[in-house]
């Protein structure tokens, strides 16, 4: 049977109630194990692929909605494919995506100095492959010296390793 051949019909009597009706969705709905978060998350992908939550949409369905198809029933949430995703989780999702968006659009120049004179510097964390491990040693190494060595912060600091008592030394 065609995928695209299905039916959304609502009663006014019963408003944000919505039946589809369809042989490919139908068997889609049978064969979903609405037990399993995942199952319930590609059949939401499968309701976005088809056009179905997109002319739920468009015909008034709101989120919260009851949507029956053949014996199953769920609520209708659109662009929301796993129903157990926390809400407070959506949320921050929603803010860093616009916060995102808006730092996009702002415009861009070369600051020099955006920092008020009493302000501190907070250092911000890197992950090791984006040079954060300099971040690790950073109060211990200054820098290289002439030498090809490190400059320390402790002139007592001693870079050699320690024997311990039955320790084995290898030599070639």
């Amino acid at each position: 049977s065609d995928s695209d051949d299905y039916e959304i019909f609502s009663d006014p009597a019963y408003p944000g109630q919505w039946r589809i009706k369809g042989p490919y969705i139908e068997q889609v709905a049978k064969m979903t194990h609405w037990e399993y978060p995942e199952a319930v998350e590609r059949f939401g992908r499968q309701l976005e692929a088809l056009g179905i939550a997109e002319e739920l949409t468009g015909r008034g369905a709101f989120e919260g909605d009851l949507v029956m198809i053949d014996e199953y029933d769920f609520e209708f949430s659109p662009g929301m494919t796993n129903p157990y995703i926390p809400t407070e989780l959506l949320e921050m999702d929603a803010m860093w995506e616009e916060k995102r968006a808006k730092d996009a659009q702002a415009p861009r120049a070369m600051l020099l100095d955006n920092k008020d004179d009493d302000e501190e510097e907070v250092e911000v964390w890197k992950p090791f492959n984006q040079g954060g491990y300099m971040d690790v040693d950073k109060g211990e190494i200054l820098e290289f010296n002439d030498d090809g060595g490190w400059d320390l912060l402790e002139d007592d600091f001693d870079l050699s390793p320690e024997m311990l008592e039955g320790d084995e030394v290898w030599t070639s």
